[in-house]
């Protein structure tokens, strides 16, 4: 696949921030970063996250209840569409 759409980004950036994607599809996403703003700020958020739990280490750590977890996720999907033709 080497056209990316903004959800399947979404999907797959926490893949690829842990270096867990295959090398094509890695490439096929970092094509969509390029081209999207929207994704590219959305994985500097996700990076600065990652950089703020490191420095959290040795401290008991925080587990979202998965209501919360699920609604989220749910909203940035939402709100991560910026290349996503389908509507709803």
């Amino acid at each position: 696949m080497s056209d990316y759409d903004c959800r399947r980004v979404c999907d797959l950036l926490s893949a690829y921030i842990d270096g867990e994607l295959a090398e094509d599809e890695r490439r096929n996403l970092e094509t969509h970063l390029d081209n999207c703003l929207h994704c590219r700020v959305y994985l500097k958020s996700l990076n600065f996250t990652v950089n703020i739990s490191s420095r959290l280490e040795g401290h008991k750590p925080y587990e979202m209840p998965q209501e919360v977890r699920t609604k989220l996720r749910a909203f940035l999907r939402e709100r991560c569409m910026c290349g996503d033709k389908e509507k709803g």
